[in-house]
């Protein structure tokens, strides 16, 4: 996927961090890092291929983590509780070594996770994950970089929930989309990834009133359009320009 923010936005809007074999991407939504042959290739020799169907949970907020998953397919929708609908903290896609502090250091889950599509990964038991980690720097350098990827995006979300607008923030969850998702279709960008309204709201902790009226907004603006169930973005540079004059 071509790196579309490459129009106008400047570069501190990402981070990138480079590990021998894979790049790992890091946003305020999304975690999502290039699959790399070695890492899957390493943890396959510890690990156990797991799948789980659409919907289908892969580990439950309270629970003492015992081991990590590295995603090779679909995505994971992580949520939290609160005192109201659960949140959605983050989208974690392909990639990512997911539950890897908690299970290294038996830390109670803070989050729930389930397959938002049929999802495959690898998973490592705790015990099994520390002897590659003390014998391979490539490996102990991509599950701090997980690690870190996970803090800079908390405290990313968290700042732009103090400091941005509700159209804004919409504007920058679109943003990521398209990095990870988006496909070039007749001039516009498909976001190749089903989201409702009410995804939206749950991810950016906006009421869905404010989220239909700022996606009407936007659509009558002619920056984005949803037909057949996708989200389309029909001029990037419109959307990027509210980004940049709110930085």
């Amino acid at each position: 996927m071509a790196n579309f923010t490459q129009y106008i936005i400047p570069q501190t809007l990402g981070v990138c961090l480079l590990t021998q074999g894979t790049v790992v991407r890091n946003y305020p939504y999304i975690i999502s890092n290039d699959i790399s042959p070695y890492l899957i290739e390493r943890f396959e020799a510890v690990g156990t291929q797991v799948k789980y169907a659409k919907n289908a949970p892969i580990v439950l907020e309270g629970e003492i983590a015992d081991s990590c998953y590295y995603l090779t397919k679909g995505n994971v929708i992580i949520t939290q509780r609160t005192l109201k609908d659960p949140e959605i903290l983050f989208i974690f896609s392909t990639g990512v070594l997911m539950s890897s502090a908690h299970a290294l250091f038996d830390e109670m889950l803070p989050y729930s996770s389930h397959a938002y599509e049929p999802v495959e990964a690898i998973r490592v038991m705790k015990d099994d994950i520390w002897p590659i980690i003390d014998e391979d720097s490539v490996i102990a350098r991509f599950a701090i970089e997980n690690m870190a990827c996970l803090l800079v995006s908390m405290r990313a979300k968290l700042y732009e929930k103090c400091n941005h607008s509700e159209t804004w923030r919409i504007c920058r969850l679109f943003d990521n989309m398209v990095d990870v998702y988006g496909v070039e279709v007749g001039g516009e960008i498909k976001i190749n990834f089903k989201f409702s309204q009410q995804f939206v709201s749950d991810m950016l902790s906006i009421s869905r009133i404010t989220v239909v009226r700022r996606l009407k907004s936007l659509k009558e603006q002619n920056i984005l359009d949803f037909r057949g169930g996708y989200y389309y973005v029909t001029d990037i540079k419109a959307l990027q320009y509210i980004l940049v004059m709110e930085m």
